[in-house]
């Protein structure tokens, strides 16, 4: 009966425990198998062992995954452009390893990051380089298509390379020493450095740095959670995985930790399978609970969300009224730029007034929408008659100049008595007449009712009127401070323009009257100094100088010769060959004119150019003995032009020479006394305006 009572109750214990294990298997049902795909080569991640099996950080990784998921992960390695084939397609849940791209978030979702990766150049310690731009010397190696090699190259496009179809082959040049640097990531690198025990062998400089994903399935949202909370929950144990897989030992070794922790799993297995009968209860009455409090929470961001966008269109607005402030202060920083610009071109000396009158009247006509036309009209007066001379421009930039001679007094009077006053025009035209102005108007059709008068003073006489075509009275009066200030700038212009004038005329007759006063001195230079001032501007326009070097060259031909007034007559004048002592009392004479020269203001560029006019191209002249391109261009213009006049003159110790031998003297010293291509230029103006051909 025992035997049998003990039978009887060993039934009962295995009904119990298939009663168990049922209500176990409905409450957890078989868990789902999560298909992972991989890159099958990119150690310390991930490599294959001789039995086909996956092996490294990876294998490790989603061992650590399934401990804080229970889910089951099946770790499959391909080729890589097959793996994103396969999350593409839907047959894969989720992607090892991968870079966050934008054309990848267009199929897959990305888990939080699980690891940095930094790029490096690798280079051997005793190359003792700083940055990437000592690199210029070396070969770099390379794996083939290689971002990071297109990042280098961007930066420092000097820069050689040499490249590989694989790591192995890389680091096989590597060890061997073919190679001295390379590029690769750091977890890559330092895998095989460590397997080549290479280690302290090499230093690195950053290139970039990113971060690695699991790439998850579009429609595996629920995964998605799943994945970031682990790996949320996990940092502390991937970074220890990361320093094992970075030290030499393990390579290619199963981590003791990882051993001693599958065993403590083994051993709490079974607790936890009956523990979890327990929780799962109260975790779904937990559940409920969460899920009615989500609903609440929604309903609260709902709200929140519907006063984001209020205060979201409020910022709208703000942000047009922002840009409109902006456009308005661009506008009013381009008009001070303009104005800036019309400022400085009143210190500019080669800038007339008629360019300055049509740009400041192009900046009135944009800014002053009153304004229809403008004209200056200067009062003329060449000591026989007085006139008025008018230049016109429309808002259309339709341009014109005439002159008034009927009546020009009765007309200045006229401008004078209305200064800074506002005319009807009519009364403007007709009051004196002034057909030409009348025509212009007529035939440009112009809606101006009013004329603006505006005098430009040197002093108490008036030099110039600046007039202006009003076509509307209301924009007039609201720009009138604007246009007040714009006109007293513009006058500034004007009024020192005349005294520059003065002051031209001024240095003409101040150089033409020492002109006089040599050729007094030295009847020889008759002449001469205005036919070395006409070869000279000649030649300048030939190379293209513009106008106020060549006025500056002319000038200088009529002053070259100024510094012979220290030299005595008899030596001038000799008619035998000079001595040592005369010769260097001639040598002088281009210091002194530059000394007498500089002491004029406003001519001290001139002085410049006569000081090096006796120097050669070679080297071999005076007073310095400068050469070539040490010699100023306008000083090299002036020798070849002051050698001409003196090799056709008659001098008391030689006789003129023909056109025929003064272009063989230029040919022949052409790079020696003269600077070959102005000795070229001089020689085509003789041919061309003396009708002199070379024969054959």
């Amino acid at each position: 009966m025992v035997e049998v009572y003990s039978i009887k109750n060993w039934f009962k214990c295995f009904a119990f425990f298939i009663f168990v294990s049922f209500m176990v298997a409905s409450v957890f049902p078989n868990t789902k198998i999560v298909k992972v795909v991989s890159g099958d080569f990119y150690p310390p991640f991930i490599w294959v062992d001789d039995e086909g099996n996956p092996q490294g950080f990876s294998v490790d990784f989603f061992k650590l995954l399934k401990e804080k998921t229970k889910l089951d992960f099946e770790l499959k390695p391909m080729r890589f452009s097959d793996a994103l084939q396969q999350i593409k397609t839907g047959k894969a849940d989720m992607i090892n390893f991968i870079f966050k791209t934008p054309e990848r978030e267009k199929y897959m979702l990305f888990s939080n990051p699980i690891l940095e990766v930094k790029s490096n150049v690798y280079y051997r310690k005793e190359l003792n380089l700083k940055n990437l731009s000592d690199l210029g010397p070396y070969v770099i190696a390379a794996i083939k298509g290689d971002a990071n090699v297109s990042l280098v190259l961007k930066n420092y496009p000097q820069l050689n390379f040499k490249f590989y179809d694989n790591f192995s082959n890389l680091m096989e040049a590597v060890k061997n020493r073919k190679v001295n640097v390379f590029i690769m990531e750091d977890f890559t690198a330092h895998y095989y450095l460590v397997k080549a025990d290479l280690t302290t062998a090499f230093r690195k400089l950053n290139i970039s740095k990113q971060n690695l994903y699991l790439g998850i399935s579009k429609d595996r949202t629920d995964l998605l959670k799943i994945i970031n909370d682990a790996i949320n929950s996990s940092r502390d144990e991937i970074n220890s995985f990361a320093e094992l897989y970075y030290s030499k030992e393990s390579f290619f070794k199963v981590p003791k930790w990882f051993v001693i922790m599958i065993i403590a799993i083994l051993a709490i297995a079974v607790i936890i399978f009956y523990v979890v009968l327990i929780v799962n209860r109260y975790l779904k009455n937990e559940v409920k609970k969460r899920t009615r409090d989500l609903q609440l929470k929604n309903e609260e961001l709902q709200a929140a969300h519907e006063e984001i966008s209020a205060i979201n269109q409020e910022l709208t607005a703000s942000n047009e009224e922002l840009e409109g402030a902006y456009r308005e202060v661009s506008n009013y920083q381009n008009q001070l730029d303009q104005i800036l610009d019309l400022i400085s071109k009143i210190a500019e000396r080669n800038v007339n007034e008629e360019t300055y009158f049509k740009e400041s009247s192009k900046f009135l006509f944009e800014h002053i929408p009153a304004f229809e036309f403008s004209m200056l009209i200067n009062l003329i007066n060449d000591g026989k008659h007085e006139s008025l001379d008018a230049t016109i421009l429309s808002k259309d930039n339709d341009f014109k100049k005439f002159t008034l001679r009927k009546s020009p007094q009765r007309m200045r009077e006229h401008l004078i008595n209305n200064d800074n006053k506002i005319l009807r025009i009519e009364n403007f035209i007709h009051k004196y007449p002034f057909e030409e102005l009348e025509n212009y108007i007529n035939q440009n059709k112009f809606n101006s009712s009013d004329v603006l008068i505006y005098s430009i003073r040197k002093g108490k006489r008036v030099t110039s009127f600046l007039t202006f075509g009003i076509k509307d009275m209301k924009y007039y009066q609201n720009d009138r401070s604007k246009i007040e200030k714009i006109l007293k700038m513009l006058s500034i212009f004007f009024i020192l323009n005349e005294y520059s004038k003065e002051k031209s005329i001024f240095h003409k007759k101040l150089i033409l009257t020492v002109t006089k006063a040599l050729e007094y001195y030295d009847p020889y230079t008759k002449g001469h100094s205005e036919n070395v001032a006409d070869h000279a501007a000649k030649i300048a326009e030939k190379l293209g100088l513009n106008h106020e070097k060549i006025s500056k060259i002319y000038w200088a031909g009529l002053l070259h010769d100024v510094g012979k007034i220290f030299i005595p007559q008899s030596v001038l004048n000799k008619v035998g060959k000079l001595t040592d002592e005369e010769y260097e009392l001639v040598k002088i004479h281009p210091i002194k004119s530059y000394e007498l020269i500089k002491e004029v203001e406003g001519l001290e560029d001139i002085a410049e150019i006569v000081l090096y006019h006796h120097e050669r191209y070679d080297g071999k002249g005076y007073p310095y003995g400068k050469k070539g391109e040490e010699i100023p261009l306008e000083s090299r213009i002036l020798t070849v032009a002051d050698s001409f006049d003196a090799m056709r003159s008659d001098r008391p110790y030689k006789k003129a020479f023909s056109l025929r031998e003064i272009i063989k003297e230029l040919k022949e010293n052409s790079g020696m006394q003269f600077d070959p291509k102005i000795a070229e230029i001089l020689i085509e103006i003789i041919l061309s305006e003396f009708n002199y051909e070379i024969a054959d």
